[in-house]
């Protein structure tokens, strides 16, 4: 059960303070913690794919949110962790996953699309590690990138993006 994991692996370390900590902890002890059982406060999602090489990530400017962001999306009812992130990397990038990286970071970040019913994200995320071959979903993305911190820093402007791609080891 998706409640009864997140408690497992949420730490106090992975996130950005305590307060997200707590906020996060409080989602999941409601046991509302998909869009399906809470349409304004729900978890999500993020993947990072990251070149170790060149030492950069892959962004998206994303349609709904018009902005750039990391790619993602929301668990949806009866998924665990693991085949939300095997369903959106697929959907978003083309990525099929076999083995599934430990979450690296949790966020809670507010957020501002006009039209839309979700107020906050609990983000869980992921770094996919060399990822090649992408193949991008145009119909969520104006476009898509591989940047460098520089240029992440340049075209991210959600602080709670910013913070967690600080968080890249190596990055």
């Amino acid at each position: 059960m998706l409640k009864d994991l997140l408690l497992r692996i949420i730490k106090p370390g992975l996130f950005l303070n305590d307060e997200q900590y707590r906020q996060f902890l409080s989602l999941v002890n409601s046991g509302k913690i998909t869009k399906e059982t809470n349409p304004t406060k729900h978890c999500c999602v993020f993947f990072i794919p990251f070149n170790s090489q060149t030492k950069e990530i892959f962004i998206v400017d994303h349609k709904k949110a018009r902005q750039w962001i990391v790619p993602g999306g929301h668990i949806e009812a009866g998924e665990s962790l693991e085949d939300a992130l095997r369903r959106e990397a697929k959907e978003e990038l083309g990525i099929s996953m076999a083995k599934i990286p430990k979450p690296f970071l949790f966020t809670v970040m507010d957020v501002y699309s006009e039209g839309q019913s979700c107020k906050v994200h609990y983000d869980v995320w992921y770094l996919i590690p060399n990822t090649r071959g992408l193949n991008v979903d145009f119909t969520e993305f104006n476009t898509a990138r591989w940047v460098n911190k520089q240029k992440a820093k340049e075209l991210i402007t959600h602080e709670v993006y910013l913070r967690g791609i600080e968080r890249i080891v190596g990055f």
